[in-house]
């Protein structure tokens, strides 16, 4: 039962993993060149930084970002040259 239960959770955190990995896909851009990416629900500043190439606290600085956890939908950030 207890097993059952573990393999479970372990299986909704790969599937959350993979859903994360396809919602966060970055534009393709010319090198040095600024893209905008529009926030999903779901998104975290961390996350998008990773598939863009570029420093999370760059990311923030680049977006007037004090708090890396207080992102929103809709929310249109710019990515730092890369």
């Amino acid at each position: 039962m207890v097993k059952s239960k573990v393999v479970a959770g372990l299986v909704a955190a790969v599937l959350a993993l993979l859903v994360v990995g396809t919602i966060v896909t970055p534009a393709r851009a010319a090198p040095n060149q600024r893209t905008v990416y529009i926030v999903r629900a779901g998104d975290a500043l961390y996350s998008i930084a990773r598939a863009y190439g570029v420093d999370v606290w760059a990311l923030a600085s680049a977006n007037g970002i004090a708090n890396p956890d207080r992102i929103y939908a809709g929310q249109r950030l710019v990515t730092p040259k890369g």
